[in-house]
């Protein structure tokens, strides 16, 4: 599903990984395009479709009414 979404914006994926409770995403991107902004899309898109493919197994690990927190970290 990342894959997908980052084709979509010239953000390339490198590795993905996680846990029970978090995700690791390594990606590309040109300096042209401001971080914020795939990061936005990666979290908003891939939301909808986890919670539409599998929310009665995940609505009790909400934050609130959240799929993800809305912080990242950019190293």
């Amino acid at each position: 599903m990342f894959a997908d979404l980052c084709q979509r914006d010239q953000v390339r994926p490198l590795e993905c990984s996680g846990e029970e409770d978090h995700v690791h995403l390594l990606i590309s991107y040109p300096p042209t395009i401001c971080l914020s902004n795939p990061v936005r899309k990666l979290k908003t898109i891939s939301s909808l479709k986890i919670r539409q493919e599998f929310f009665n197994q995940i609505r009790r690990m909400l934050w609130g009414k959240r799929f993800w927190t809305k912080s990242y970290c950019v190293i």
